[in-house]
């Protein structure tokens, strides 16, 4: 069965830790969500979907990756039906990003529109490597437009 965007569930637990874990671009980086308290959500990255020649993970793949736990962790602080719209992101490379990485992301602001998020992503030996902060549009299901036939793109 493939993935469905539209989640119904409740945005804790083991069961959305999962959903989130099925999300095709977490598959395809391999960003794994491990923990959800709250607003809080903590994942980790183990390998560099694509490294840099000193073996960091390339900027351009740590950015999907932060889209996609900003974006997971907004949904915290939306509304149980509301789905996430990237409005912006912001991302700070302050040193290389080796594997294994540690990304832990927070709900800074919510309201029925909007949503802020923040992470700090940390390299070996916990030290920060990077920072972002997305803000996140709040879209009903119903403006979801899900293509199921390629003809219609």
């Amino acid at each position: 069965m493939p993935w469905d965007p539209i989640w119904n569930g409740s945005r804790s637990g083991d069961a959305w830790l999962e959903y989130c874990n099925e999300h095709p671009a977490a598959k395809m980086m391999g960003l794994k969500a491990v923990d959800t308290d709250g607003q809080v959500m903590r994942f980790r990255l183990p390998h560099a979907p694509a490294m840099n020649p000193n073996g960091s993970v390339h900027g351009g793949m740590l950015a999907a990756a932060l889209d996609t736990a900003l974006a997971q962790t907004a949904m915290t602080g939306m509304p149980d039906d509301g789905l996430p719209n990237t409005a912006g992101m912001n991302l700070q490379y302050l040193r290389p990003a080796m594997p294994p990485l540690d990304i832990l992301v927070h709900v800074t602001r919510s309201g029925r529109q909007m949503v802020f998020a923040r992470a700090e992503i940390f390299t070996k030996g916990d030290v920060l490597c990077a920072t972002a902060d997305g803000t996140f549009a709040v879209v009903a299901p119903k403006h979801v437009a899900l293509r199921e036939d390629s003809d219609d793109v």
